[in-house]
């Protein structure tokens, strides 16, 4: 039970990695290198 749960919350954490640096590279690059330049 807890090593299912910790395989699910790790691939879980995995996927949304992947999912934000594949998503939000570029846009929070953006913000955070010009929070005020736009």
């Amino acid at each position: 039970m807890f090593l299912s749960v910790v395989i699910l919350g790790r691939f879980t954490t995995e996927t949304h990695a992947m999912a934000l640096l594949r998503q939000g590279p570029t846009r929070r690059h953006h913000l955070h290198h010009s929070p005020g330049r736009s």
